[in-house]
């Protein structure tokens, strides 16, 4: 997955932003695992990308 999106985002730039959104409703347990997931991808990828100089960002909601 890494290689399509990086090749995408730095193809004219020097540097990019990738931001991972999430939204749902507060205080439930399905809602806070599925948070906390996006936020270990996010994490992983942002390793994975750091030498394109690639930031990636997560916003979860609620």
């Amino acid at each position: 997955m890494r290689r399509p999106v990086s090749r995408r985002l730095v193809a004219d730039q020097r540097s990019a932003r990738l931001v991972i959104a999430g939204r749902g409703s507060y205080g439930e347990a399905n809602d806070a695992s599925a948070k906390a997931g996006m936020h270990g991808l996010a994490q992983s990828l942002a390793l994975e990308v750091a030498s394109l100089r690639i930031t990636v960002n997560t916003n979860n909601g609620g």
